[in-house]
């Protein structure tokens, strides 16, 4: 979905492209809720990287799977984790069976270690980072499919797209050397002034909005509009391009937490570009 606040007065392709492929891609599963979620301790921890999931709503069941050997820690004791009805503590609570259900009723961090109180990584649960509406007025909001096999373009020499190198585009745009699947829509400005577009949703969606979905390589898409669009000369022409949502535009913390909110109450991923 794409909300339109307000570029100059032009006639431009709007075309959104996806880093690999669509056509290697199976289509994902049905959209998870964002008031459940599914942690296996088998696949899901890293001893270097958390695993973080947001809190839109509360209270957030979590169902923990290969996860009955496991201890959990709430160091801050913010008693916001609960395990069939005994609260986490710092001191350690036990997982208690595989399946188990756990309860989130607000922010915490929680600490996975085995009976070997060996650290198997942490678990964080924090609020959505609600970032402001774009300045203006909202002008439109369009749904636009993309079908299922959609058109290519590729960026970079044979050289670049063997090492994986990063084309830049114009306005700061990178794209991955190689093929790129894109569909257009046609974007007319009647009156000269600032607009901007974002994307506010996405079905299906993948593991890089909600972890417990499979891959969906249009989680991670670029807006780039062309006042000409010619797929064999992808570079030309551009008068806009938004990767993703820009860090100096909201807050630093958008740097650091993938999951934020609009002032509507939806769920947004910072993969989603605006422009």
């Amino acid at each position: 979905m794409i909300s339109i606040a307000k570029a100059a007065k032009a006639a431009a392709a709007l075309i959104v492209t996806a880093l690999f492929p669509l056509a290697a891609v199976a289509p994902a599963a049905a959209t998870s809720s964002w008031d459940s979620l599914t942690v296996d301790c088998l696949s899901d921890l890293d001893t270097e990287h958390p695993f973080q999931f947001p809190l839109y709503s509360y209270p957030l069941n979590v169902t923990l799977v290969n996860c009955a050997d496991a201890i959990l820690r709430d160091l801050a004791d913010s008693t916001n984790a609960t395990i069939s009805s005994t609260t986490v503590t710092s001191s350690g609570t036990g997982a208690g069976g595989s399946p188990a259900t756990m309860t989130i009723a607000g922010p915490v961090n929680l600490e996975f270690r085995d009976i070997g109180d060996s650290f198997l990584g942490d678990v964080e649960f924090d609020n959505a980072i609600d970032v402001p509406n774009p300045d203006g007025v909202l002008l439109s909001t369009v749904d636009h499919e993309i079908p299922l096999i959609a058109s290519e373009f590729t960026v970079g020499t044979d050289e670049e797209v063997n090492g994986g190198a990063d084309i830049e585009m114009a306005y700061r745009c990178l794209l991955v050397a190689g093929p790129h699947v894109y569909n257009t829509a046609s974007l007319t400005v009647q009156e000269s002034a600032n607009y901007t577009m974002r994307v506010t949703g996405q079905s299906p969606i993948g593991d890089e909005v909600h972890p417990n979905e499979g891959t969906d390589w249009w989680d991670d898409s670029v807006i780039i509009i062309y006042s000409e669009f010619d797929p064999a000369h992808p570079g030309d022409n551009i008068v806009g391009c938004g990767d993703e949502l820009e860090v100096d535009a909201f807050s630093p913390a958008l740097a650091e937490y993938w999951w934020y909110r609009t002032a509507d109450g939806d769920a947004v991923s910072k993969a989603w570009p605006n422009v």
